[in-house]
């Protein structure tokens, strides 16, 4: 008798100051043909007290860099996000898919001028104005039945080739017992154009077989690239993937997902904390 698919994960413990990086969530990172696309969870500064404790992460960067500066509602932990994005965008990243963004950080970001930065209060779209030409933006809400006012950023671009590209910028509630992630896929099914390559990313707050599960419902053609583990589940401690891609190509174009540390120096060390054998 075959066994059921696992998710990925594994018990993990308490990291407490093993943990030197400045989001509960790790980003994520893919590249479409040439684009370079990364995808965070930067973790809003008024969450950080009420769930690190529970996620086994005292003492931790996140903890110590919790300290608002002085007449203003930046942290320095906010300020380290911002650098690590500033980073990353050095090291070509040309598109990023941010969530739980606060107004105060965004205003920190201070990226070069060829960027462009989309902020809807908590979700936010940057990228390149030298790669993309952004056609349309949507910000639909009435989405997900329980908390209906939040949003999803629904952005279409052109490259410099006349390509157009779909992007879906999704933070997905995320308590078990309710049917977001079908939510989302009814979205999904009743917006899907198979003219467009269709990129959604994003914390999705469930784990890589349960978004696949919820596609698979309403037989929607999106692929689930979850590249590694990128969170830990409060109280167990187990570590889970629950940050990532659902792609859709119009036709088949060059994809790979980057390698930790490609996308930034020192990541992988964060991964094999949260699942050893990954790398």
């Amino acid at each position: 008798m075959e066994s059921l698919p696992k998710p990925m994960g594994c018990y993990v413990g308490e990291l407490r100051e093993r943990w030197q990086f400045p989001s509960d969530h790790l980003p994520i990172g893919l590249t479409l043909k040439d684009l370079q696309i990364a995808s965070w969870n930067v973790l809003n500064a008024l969450y950080v007290e009420p769930w690190i404790e529970t996620q086994g992460l005292k003492r931790s960067q996140i903890v110590k860099e919790h300290y608002y500066i002085e007449g203003t509602k930046l942290t320095y932990r906010d300020q380290r996000v911002a650098q690590t994005i500033r980073t990353m965008a050095l090291r070509s990243r040309s598109l990023f898919c941010l969530q739980e963004c606060s107004k105060a950080f965004i205003e920190e970001l201070r990226l070069p001028a060829h960027f462009e930065v989309l902020f809807d209060g908590e979700r936010a779209v940057v990228y390149s104005k030298e790669k993309l030409k952004l056609i349309d933006i949507k910000t639909p809400s009435g989405i997900f039945g329980h908390v209906p006012d939040q949003t999803v950023q629904d952005l279409l671009f052109q490259d410099f080739e006349q390509n157009l590209l779909r992007i879906i910028n999704v933070h997905i509630p995320g308590e078990p017992d309710k049917p977001s992630r079908y939510e989302f896929a009814g979205y999904l099914k009743k917006t899907f154009n198979p003219q467009l390559t269709t990129l959604c990313s994003g914390d999705m707050n469930f784990n890589e077989l349960e978004m696949e599960e919820a596609l698979r419902a309403l037989d929607l053609p999106f692929s689930v690239l979850s590249p590694y583990c990128t969170n830990i589940s409060p109280i167990t401690h187990i570590s889970k993937a629950i940050d990532h891609f659902l792609l859709y190509l119009k036709q088949p174009i060059p994809i790979s997902l980057t390698p930790p540390e490609e996308l930034l120096g020192g990541l992988s060390r964060m991964v094999e904390l949260l699942h050893p054998k990954i790398l």
